[in-house]
C-alpha cells in the first residue's frame, strides 16, 4: 500500500494484521502516512497526485462513508485535501 507509480497493479484497499500486533502496527502506519506530500505529480518530493476527475473523488468519498456507516474508523484524512494553489 501506498505506492505511486503508474503500473502497480496491487489491490492496495485492505490490510490484514495480526490482531498481536495491531495497535503498534496502526501507530507505525499513520505515522508514516502522515509523511506523505499530495501535490502536484511533477514535483519530485509528491508522493500522491490527486484524484483525476470529480467522479473518482466522489467515489473515493463514497466508499470512505461506506466504511464509516459499517463501522470503520478513519485514523488519517477522510476529507478533501484543499490545494494552496492550482496545478499548471
Amino acid at each position: 500500500m501506498g505506492y505511486s507509480w503508474y503500473l502497480n497493479f496491487s489491490a492496495g484497499s485492505r490490510i490484514f494484521v495480526q490482531g498481536g500486533i495491531y495497535d503498534k502496527f496502526l501507530d507505525q502506519f499513520t505515522e508514516q502516512t502522515c509523511a506523505i506530500e499530495v501535490g502536484d505529480p511533477f514535483l519530485p518530493h509528491t508522493y500522491e497526485e490527486p484524484q483525476v476527475s470529480k467522479t473518482q473523488f466522489q467515489r473515493s468519498m463514497e466508499y470512505i462513508t461506506s466504511g464509516r456507516n459499517d463501522g470503520a474508523t478513519v485514523h488519517l484524512g477522510g476529507k478533501q485535501i484543499l490545494q494552496e494553489r492550482p496545478l499548471s
